[in-house]
């Protein structure tokens, strides 16, 4: 993994549907198998040599500044919004920390992706942006996105139940270059305002679609749900 290479994990929302687990404590510090989310996020950018990691932070952002206090792999710096500015917006207040490439981690997704794969897919195709596409098994409460080959060419929004739809979509996870970075607005969203003024001027949207773990934990059911799923992944690895 090239050294020209920060992550960006998105931190600071309040994860209100998770009800009285976040209460007290910002959603990427709710723990899966007894660890928080956002140590397994680190633990996987260092296995992967990504070097220096900013946790863009908001809600409670206190906790994890000291949770994270005195880690060194990967070197760890975070950043608070003054209040809220969207997805694609909290990484715009950083832009002048960033490098030719970064990645882009939800806060609030548990992944083991092969992030050297996707890096190298997003090179081989000289992409302004990858977004890490799979089916979803909560697809009509998932913005849905529309591919042509490893192209992505558009955003469906949520499908309307009894209607084919295509079942890919956006798994919080990006690898975005300068060129994207200078479409960021002061506030908004990736998938709702970046990635559709990206494609009507002409950049190159990669859809890199993949079976691998990416699962977001936003509400109970789904936080029980990847909980089981992992834990049967940590016995088989370790069998």
């Amino acid at each position: 993994m090239t050294p020209m290479v920060k992550a960006c994990i998105l931190a600071g929302g309040k994860g209100t549907r998770l009800g009285a687990l976040t209460k007290d404590i910002p959603k990427p510090l709710v723990a899966v198998c007894g660890k928080p989310v956002l140590d397994w996020q680190l633990d996987l950018l260092a296995r992967h040599g990504i070097p220096h990691a900013i946790i863009l932070t908001g809600h409670l952002g206190e906790r994890i500044q000291e949770h994270v206090r005195g880690r060194k792999v990967p070197q760890v710096r975070c950043v608070r919004e003054e209040g809220p500015l969207g997805t694609a917006g909290c990484v715009r207040q950083v832009r002048d920390l960033l490098d030719a490439e970064t990645i882009v981690i939800y806060g609030d997704v548990l992944l083991n992706v092969e992030l050297p794969a996707m890096l190298a897919a997003h090179q081989r195709h000289q992409a302004d942006a990858t977004l890490l596409l799979h089916p979803t098994d909560h697809p009509y409460d998932s913005d849905l996105v529309l591919v042509d080959g490893p192209w992505v060419t558009g955003f469906a929004g949520k499908p309307e139940r009894g209607k084919p739809f295509v079942n890919l979509t956006n798994a919080g996870l990006y690898i975005i270059n300068r060129r994207i970075v200078g479409c960021l607005p002061a506030q908004g969203d990736f998938c709702r305002d970046v990635f559709p003024e990206a494609l009507a001027q002409g950049l190159r949207l990669h859809a890199y679609v993949t079976d691998e773990f990416i699962k977001d934990m936003g509400t109970p059911e789904r936080l029980r749900a990847v909980e089981a799923q992992w834990s049967a992944r940590l016995q088989n690895a370790s069998n």
